[in-house]
């Protein structure tokens, strides 16, 4: 389980190990730096925490989406937010503990999000 936050305040919660994600890339488990990373890039495959930002300070903003992921991140406006978004990722201070199972790490992930009022946050639980 990892946390990121920003100037001290809670962000955004999330988890390595036999992940939904994992799963789909063929692998059995994710790996922490490799997760960290991912948050953090801008490509239409990854940067999930950076993506969700970026839909929101668009939609904050009044500009309409175009659908799909891929659609977004054809849209050259659209990236430049994802880009700035990602950079301030990247920026965030990160704490982890160590949760060996996965069905607890899963669980504990919803309560902790629940817990630190990341009410915007979304799961893919495995």
């Amino acid at each position: 389980m990892y946390l990121l936050s920003e100037k001290g305040r809670p962000c955004y919660v999330g988890r390595v190990g036999l992940t939904d994600r994992s799963r789909r890339a063929g692998k059995r488990f994710s790996n922490f730096q490799t997760r960290l990373k991912g948050h953090a890039a801008a490509r239409h495959e990854s940067g999930t925490y950076a993506y969700a930002r970026t839909v929101r300070t668009l939609q904050r903003r009044g500009v309409e989406l175009l659908g799909t992921r891929k659609e977004n991140c054809a849209d050259p406006e659209f990236m430049d937010e994802f880009r700035r978004q990602c950079e301030r990722v990247r920026g965030m201070g990160c704490q982890a503990v160590v949760i060996t199972d996965n069905r607890l790490s899963a669980v504990f992930e919803i309560y902790a999000a629940a817990a630190l009022g990341l009410h915007h946050q979304t799961f893919a639980v495995s």
